[in-house]
């Protein structure tokens, strides 16, 4: 077992890197600057980094990241034979807590000899790729973590890549891997300063090359499409050789590198493994070649590689090409050449692979020669029709996509990613939405701003804007969208029956905005289809070859759905499947709006800086990273059933928790589950979302809107006194006729739903109402910010310094 470091340690490292200590007033413990927030990762102001003298450990809450005393000298720079002690103990690992370890940095270095344990382990579970012998010549060491056996092995910079054991994968011939631990970086940012480096998938890919003595990096994409622009920074005038898996993913991974590369590497090789890709017989990766190869078989294959030159800067691919006639015969007569070439006796990897470089071209065709090109895939390869249209659709929702959010269309300035990082966030929306005309409305704006950022998750929301003509319904909702990306809005004021089942294009991941509902009514059914199922398909009849054929056409989805309108109420179905808000018709909000007018009068508008507006709130739009979101308070939150339409109300909470926790990802924590992130969304996120809708849901459930509600508390008000429609909107300061003609509506449905009485109609007079009764005491309402922080701190759990929404806050 490795000796412990002396208490203070974690202090003494702090010192030797001149960092400044602070007493937090709310515990009484040291902290310091985190040392994350140097490398842009958050705003860390007023230091909340927490040194722990006696179990030698750091932990900073607005980050969520923590470890021992090696990984803080390791980001401070400091060397740690310069303090004392050379090991580190098992108290490095924050033991409070112990759900989120595995995210931790367990850097282990022991200065024994390699054990006979992991000799045995190293014999037992591993090939000849994976000696001890030579993993040791390279300064690989090991000792115990937990109980487990831990290795660290040293990566080209100059740090370290520790793993778990715990047992064998007799398929794979390697150790099952518990973890990887890096001090939080990515493989590619130690890829130190040899001249050529290797790319691979896995970390195990990674340690078999490192083992043959060859620079080499895990980048983990392996066409998982995770690959960052500063990557390919790292690289930049070096020698690339690139080694993913021999299947679809691999191949794919392969040419999304090779584009990323190009104009940073130097040159770039695509290394092919001699390999069938599949893991029962000789494998599918470097780790399975190594094991049959050897080290000087790679050399050899890298050599050979590096001889047939490497990969020229690649033209235009064919999902940039225009999409008019003349390219479809072409593209048809690749796929045939591409298919020309497949062996007869081809296995299945081979075949995958194929269909994975057909992909591409095949989402580029239209439907009918789509489907031409498909039936001659499923032929040659063997692959159904299901199959082929499933990836094509999956193929075209991601290039779309990723084509909207390239840096060409939506600039990524350093401001833009400053505002993600800034605590002030939604305070910050608020006022440059008010710099660019669109005064008041803080909750609307706000509730606006999360469902337009809605369209990058799984599932959007879909919010219905009511509003008087002239209140200004249409001009919140467009001087909002204004803020996100110009290709990310589509705007529409009048659709037909089929607009959008025969959409050119796709609405994946996009903003439809509709100003006035009414020129969409004849669209209503595809509209609810598409809030509902999130893609629209639809059969039609055409001529191929002289003969008629179904032809199945979809429209990508999901997109978030925004509409305006002046009803009080919409069809029933896509009520419940909508956030309902109301537009500020008071008084007080007409004369803030006059009062801005008189301003710009005054002092003119500025375009420049309403320009350099939109385009920071822009591009951090577009600076937002694809993450899932995890709510770990789900649990906790109570929400009436007794309503059918609480099936479909919850979810509209949890969503705006959901994006409230996206859209400040670069202020919240990140959390490993089953091998993949998730941004960890906090009481900050249920504050802001329950002061967005908690006041609709409690009314929805009531089954009456906002506007019946004032109109049935001002019959309350008059007590047994009879009021005419004309009274009532005179009282809630509706003028003229169309103030009338609300408040008739309005006692209407109220008188419909037995919450008031009304005389008989007689032509000639007006009908007179009166206050019957007030709706039923609500079942226990939805759990409160306050009952949620005081659930979580019974559990244990901590809050941030500020959690209150910002909407109800001073600040």
């Amino acid at each position: 077992m490795p000796a412990f470091f002396p208490e203070g340690t974690i202090f003494e490292v702090a010192r030797a890197a001149g960092r400044e200590f602070t007493r937090l007033s709310s515990s009484g413990e040291m902290a310091i600057q985190c040392p994350r927030a140097e490398n842009h990762r958050h705003n860390d102001a007023h230091p909340s980094c927490r040194l722990n003298s006696e179990k030698n450990t750091w932990f900073c809450d607005p980050c969520g990241r923590g470890g021992g005393v090696a990984e803080l000298a390791g980001l401070l720079g400091v060397d740690l034979s310069t303090i004392t002690g050379t090991k580190i103990p098992d108290a490095s690992m924050p033991k409070a807590r112990p759900r989120a370890s595995a995210k931790r940095v367990l850097h282990f270095v022991s200065n024994g000899p390699v054990s006979a344990n992991t000799q045995l382990w190293f014999r037992n579970s591993l090939s000849k790729a994976y000696t001890a012998e030579a993993w040791r010549a390279l300064g690989v060491e090991e000792g115990t973590i937990d109980d487990q056996l831990a290795i660290a092995f040293p990566l080209p910079s100059g740090g370290y890549k520790v793993c778990l054991y715990r047992r064998p994968d007799p398929k794979r011939r390697k150790p099952y891997t518990f973890w990887f631990a890096d001090g939080g970086k990515t493989d590619l940012l130690l890829v130190g300063d040899g001249n050529e480096v290797l790319l691979v998938a896995g970390e195990w890919d990674m340690l078999a090359a490192l083992s043959a003595g060859i620079n080499c990096v895990a980048t983990g994409t392996g066409g998982e499409g995770a690959w960052k622009v500063e990557w390919s920074k790292q690289l930049a005038g070096k020698r690339v050789l690139i080694t993913y898996d021999v299947d679809p993913t691999g191949h794919a991974g392969t040419q999304m590198v090779v584009e990323a590369l190009q104009g940073f590497a130097r040159e770039v090789y695509a290394v092919r493994l001699p390999l069938s890709g599949d893991i029962e017989t000789d494998g599918k990766d470097l780790s399975d070649f190594l094991a049959v190869a050897g080290p000087e078989g790679l050399r050899a294959l890298l050599e050979e590689t590096r001889q047939k030159g490497p990969i020229p800067a690649a033209a235009k691919s064919a999902d940039q090409e225009p999409k008019g006639p003349a390219s479809i015969p072409s593209r048809l007569a690749e796929i045939e050449q591409i298919l020309k070439f497949v062996p007869a006796d081809a296995n299945e990897a081979f075949k995958l692979s194929v269909f994975a470089r057909l992909l591409p071209i095949l989402a580029a065709l239209d439907p009918v020669a789509q489907d031409l090109a498909a039936k001659q895939v499923k032929t040659k390869l063997g692959i159904s029709m299901a199959a082929i249209r499933k990836e094509i659709e999956a193929a075209g929702s991601r290039s779309s996509q990723e084509s909207r959010s390239t840096p060409e269309e939506t600039e990524i300035s350093e401001e833009s990613r400053a505002l993600l990082r800034d605590p002030n966030l939604v305070r910050r929306f608020l006022d440059d939405t008010t710099t660019l005309g669109v005064v008041g409305e803080a909750r609307n704006k706000v509730n606006l701003l999360l469902a337009m950022t809605s369209r990058r998750c799984e599932k959007p929301m879909n919010v219905v804007v009511k509003g008087e003509s002239a209140a200004g319904k249409n001009h919140v909702a467009e001087g909002v969208a204004s803020c996100f990306p110009v290709a990310d809005v589509v705007r529409a004021t009048n659709l037909s029956p089929q607009a959008l089942s025969y959409w050119d294009g796709d609405l994946c991941h996009r903003i439809l905005l509709i100003c006035e509902v009414e020129g969409a009514d004849r669209a209503e059914y595809t509209l609810r289809v598409l809030q509902s199922e999130g893609n629209l398909t639809v059969y039609y009849v055409t001529k191929v070859g002289g003969e008629l054929k179904t032809i199945e056409k979809t429209v990508k989805g999901p997109a978030a759905t925004i509409t305006t309108t002046t009803r009080d109420s919409l069809h029933p179905e896509n009520e419940t499947r909508l956030v309902e808000i109301a537009i500020d018709e008071s008084e007080e909000q007409t004369r803030r709006i006059i009062e801005f007018q008189k301003q710009q009068r005054m002092k003119g508008a500025d375009p420049e800086q309403a320009a350099v507006i939109r385009d920071m709130w822009r591009g951090a739009q577009a600076a937002l990273e694809t993450v899932p979101v995890i709510i770990p308070f789900a649990e906790l939150i109570t929400f009436p059933t007794k309503q059918v339409r609480a099936r479909r109300d919850f979810p509209k909470l949890m969503t705006l928790v959901e994006v409230s926790a996206f859209l400040h990802q670069f202020q919240r924590e990140r959390m490993e589950v089953g091998g993949r992130s998730y941004i960890v969304a906090d009481i900050r996120d249920y504050a802001l979302a329950y002061d967005l809708v908690h006041g609709f849901l409690e009314r929805v459930q009531s089954g009456l809107s906002d506007r019946e509600v004032g109109v049935l508390s001002a019959l309350e008000v008059a007590a047994s006194e009879k009021l005419s429609a004309r009274d009532v909107a005179s009282r809630l300061g509706w003028y003229q006729d169309a103030g009338r003609k609300r408040a008739k509506r309005c006692l209407e449905g109220l008188q419909d739903k037995n919450f008031i009485g009304g005389t008989e109609p007689k032509p000639g007079t007006a009908t007179l109402y009166w206050f019957k009764t007030a709706p039923s005491e609500a079942e226990s309402g939805i759990t409160t910010p306050e009952q949620l922080a005081a659930a979580l701190l019974a559990r244990g759990g901590h809050l941030p310094t500020t959690w209150t929404s910002p909407l109800s806050r001073g600040d």
